[in-house]
């Protein structure tokens, strides 16, 4: 498992970096930054990331909550993942309850392996 949490870990690096781009970076860098934070934590066994996993879950959950508050319009596949380059609002709502909904389920599945270890 070391090895999945470990290239979990690179993808979210490399989303941390996607993010510089964005056009409001600090935010989604710290939270993708967090999640490979998350990741290499669980790669080396530390305790911390009984800690950190829920927080970040939590994280995750209030952002999703926020972006569907504000109301999501119907977008295609095609739109979703096709230009790198956000093209409307809506692509770029729907790209972000994507990353948080990654970030949020890998946090989740953190924190059951978590709490099924200290059971």
């Amino acid at each position: 498992m070391r090895v999945v949490h470990a290239m979990i870990g690179v993808l979210f690096l490399l989303g941390a970096i996607v993010q510089l781009n964005d056009p409001d970076p600090a935010r989604w860098v710290v939270l993708y930054a967090s999640a490979c934070a998350l990741a290499a934590l669980s790669a080396a066994g530390h305790a911390l990331r009984n800690l950190m996993a829920p927080i970040l879950l939590l994280f995750s959950v209030l952002g999703s909550f926020l972006i569907f508050r504000n109301g999501l319009e119907t977008i295609s596949f095609a739109a979703l993942f096709g230009d790198i380059e956000m093209k409307t609002p809506s692509v770029e709502a729907w790209r972000e309850l994507l990353g948080l909904l990654l970030i949020g389920g890998y946090s989740l599945l953190v924190s059951w392996s978590s709490f099924r270890n200290l059971r």
